[in-house]
């Protein structure tokens, strides 16, 4: 038979670390439990704590209301606790990676995430919304995001349609001679 932990409380960055890695083995071990089983309980209860500690510890600022964006948010971090860009470096990888992502000409990847959550301790469901303002200069990273924030496809004739680029026939092309 298997034991239900017991519910923990959640009182500083510690404990937090703590409770989110157990948290995160136990529905590892137990993904498929029923709903209303005892496991199911202490999933949820366990889930609301570490998210009270969480929305207490990393409030996101009331005058953003919803409409707040991660890289907004990185800023203001990063200017609450005086970092330079150059000392934020460390969790973009590299210097050149910041600063695009900063500037919005990159997208965050996991690993940007995953190293802001916990380095910075930013909420990972800040980190993981699109931005507001579109990404420029970068197509592939354009499309980590939802349509109505990548840039509009290029239209190949007046018709308001896209179309696929003509594909070339292998049965075109030339072959040099070599009859002379």
């Amino acid at each position: 038979m298997n034991r239900i932990p017991l519910v923990k409380p959640v009182t500083n960055d510690d404990d937090h670390r703590r409770v989110a890695d157990a948290l995160s083995a136990f529905v590892r071990r137990h993904h498929a439990c029923a709903k209303g089983s005892p496991e199911a309980a202490y999933l949820h209860a366990q889930a609301l704590i570490l998210s009270d500690y969480e929305k207490q510890r990393w409030p996101i600022p009331k005058e953003w209301g919803n409409d707040w964006d991660p890289v907004d948010y990185i800023k203001e971090v990063a200017a609450e606790r005086c970092l330079p860009q150059r000392e934020l470096a460390f969790c973009f990888g590299s210097q050149p990676n910041c600063s695009a992502v900063l500037n919005r000409r990159r997208g965050l990847t996991l690993p940007m995430i995953r190293k802001l959550h916990a380095k910075l301790g930013i909420p990972a469901d800040i980190l993981i919304r699109a931005p507001k303002a579109p990404l420029h200069g970068n197509r592939r990273a354009a499309a980590f995001y939802p349509e109505e924030l990548s840039p509009a496809p290029v239209l190949r004739d007046g018709t308001g349609t896209p179309r696929p680029p003509a594909k070339a026939s292998r049965n075109h092309v030339k072959k040099p001679s070599t009859n002379q």
